[in-house]
């Protein structure tokens, strides 16, 4: 058998067709021999890099979670003020085509493995930069909290779960825009106006855009 001259762009292609058949068709309606078929490679060489499709999975949840800390370095290193930063990581969230996808994954194809891993890396390591970003605005005086660690974690969850229109078929638009009035009024409330008017319309976009998909579909 002959060996593989290009074994990380194998690697690559496979989580990119396999990602998309998880997407397209749903996790649980996929074995390995649709992603041998979908890449065109020998069942040798998907297995030489991949025991199953959850260890598929798995390493496209990591890397995605990797771009998002190496964004978040980046950021962190430059010279920007509280609030202009949260406009970059927001700007950075509803630009990234993967995350609308993951979005999907989670909740319309009911993916527990990306619903769960989701939810670990928004506590582990998404609400972690984002106190980061609270604390200077402490020391800023732009924000007013005693628990900026805590804080981070409710507006991460709120915000990937609570505010994610694809795990509430019924919800509507107006409800929708509703929600994310009444987060922007708590943070208000609790001393930590995390989003600048730009962002609360970005985001407010960004989300209502998951309904008009769904009517598309």
């Amino acid at each position: 058998m002959s060996k593989n001259k290009y074994p990380k762009q194998t690697r690559k292609k496979i989580l990119e067709v396999a990602f998309k058949l998880f997407n397209d068709r749903g996790y649980d309606n996929i074995v390995m021999q649709n992603i041998i078929d979908a890449t065109g490679f020998s069942r040798g060489a998907i297995y030489h890099h991949f025991k199953n499709k959850n260890e598929i999975m798995q390493s496209v949840l990591n890397e995605i979670y990797q771009e998002d800390t190496n964004f978040f370095a980046e950021l962190m290193a430059q010279n920007l003020d509280a609030i202009t930063r949260v406009d970059r990581l927001i700007d950075y969230i509803v630009s990234s085509p993967i995350k609308r996808e993951m979005a999907y994954a989670m909740w319309s194809h009911k993916n527990n493995m990306v619903l769960y891993s989701n939810v670990v890396n928004t506590l582990n390591s998404a609400s972690p930069a984002v106190a980061t970003i609270i604390q200077q605005g402490i020391e800023e005086n732009v924000f007013s909290t005693k628990y900026p660690d805590q804080a981070a974690e409710v507006v991460m969850l709120l915000l990937n779960i609570w505010l994610d229109p694809t795990i509430d078929i019924n919800i509507s638009s107006q409800q929708l825009a509703t929600r994310f009035d009444f987060l922007c009024e708590l943070l208000e409330k609790i001393g930590i106006p995390l989003f600048s008017e730009k962002s609360i319309s970005t985001l407010k976009t960004y989300y209502l855009s998951f309904l008009t998909d769904r009517k598309v579909e």
